[in-house]
């Protein structure tokens, strides 16, 4: 009769966690355990997470990928005609998900290389291990710069909603799998990098590289300081990392042109512009701000940009090679 009773026990104890889950899902509004996830109680203070998405080889069709309620992330061959919108488009999903998911500038499209493509708006987060074990949720909503409580357990929120995590895990702080990998619902990076200097993603055409050449105008071989776009006359020109414009003005050689210096003491300059749209001393945010537009002007054969990269002490520097690095 006594192991009657403490069977019945247990199976009351039993049931009422039962419930208690059940319950807790509901009020919080996320969906039931997802096959996608597995856990085990360690303790009463906390649960382990493992996030099972694999990803493919070759990303599925963009119209099958939209179709997936849960996240689904695959990997997509760049092809000649693409660009960082239509894939955004055709995934339904952002420029800026795609951008932060790859953790790079996606300063261009290089046909055959391969990106990661998601169905879900946000940053695909790679989970790390933290002293021998994975990160926690509150890890995480830190990093993302919730830092004040409340902010941190509404991200929290999101991320177990956005990922079908079970409610319960919104009780206690899970530790992630090292490896896995989690969505950061409607969070983006934010890249000090140098990029192209143009609102397109794809990579320009180059006249002009960086090196020695032969001067058109000059008749002679001289060294190349930066390279040349050719663009259409009033080509719009964006700073191509943030900085404080230290120069906008007529130089010689460069005609209109602005200069701008960054953060680790580099400056990048734009020469032979048709118009200048800031002036010395003004704060301005790369890839986004307009500062220019592409002319002909100084020692020039044609519209074009002539962009130049140099260091602190002033040297120039391969601008190609740059390009999506500090």
């Amino acid at each position: 009769m006594p192991c009657l009773n403490l069977k019945l026990t247990m199976f009351t104890v039993i049931g009422a966690l039962w419930l208690f889950v059940v319950s807790v899902t509901q009020v919080l509004g996320v969906g039931a355990p997802s096959p996608w996830v597995r856990f085990s109680l360690r303790d009463a203070s906390w649960a382990h997470v493992v996030r099972k998405i694999e990803a493919p080889a070759f990303a599925v069709k963009p119209e099958e990928l939209k179709k997936i309620r849960r996240l689904i992330w695959a990997r997509h061959q760049i092809k000649p005609t693409d660009n960082i919108w239509k894939l955004a488009m055709n995934y339904g999903t952002s420029v800026e998900s795609i951008q932060s998911s790859n953790a790079a500038e996606l300063i261009w499209m290089k046909p055959g290389s391969d990106i990661v493509v998601l169905n879900k708006r946000g940053t695909l987060h790679h989970v790390k291990q933290k002293n021998g074990q994975g990160e926690t949720l509150a890890d995480v909503a830190r990093l993302y710069g919730r830092r004040d409580n409340a902010a941190e357990q509404k991200l929290k929120a999101e991320i177990v909603k956005a990922n079908s995590f079970p409610g319960y895990a919104l009780l206690a702080d899970f530790e992630l799998n090292p490896g896995s990998y989690l969505l950061i619902p409607d969070t983006y990076l934010e890249f000090d990098t140098f990029r192209i200097p143009f609102k397109y993603w794809h990579y320009p055409r180059i006249s002009s590289g960086f090196g020695l050449r032969y001067h058109p105008i000059l008749k002679r071989k001289k060294f190349h300081d930066g390279m040349d776009f050719p663009q259409a006359y009033n080509t719009p020109v964006y700073a191509s990392r943030s900085g404080r414009v230290i120069f906008a003005n007529w130089r010689e050689g460069y005609g209109l042109m602005v200069i701008i210096k960054h953060s680790d003491g580099t400056t990048t300059r734009y020469g032979h512009l048709s118009r200048i749209y800031v002036k010395d001393g003004q704060w301005v945010e790369g890839g986004k701000k307009m500062i220019a537009r592409v002319g002909s002007t100084g020692l020039s054969t044609g519209p074009h940009l002539h962009f130049e990269i140099r260091d602190h002490f002033g040297r120039p520097l391969n601008p190609k090679k740059k390009f999506g690095k500090k």
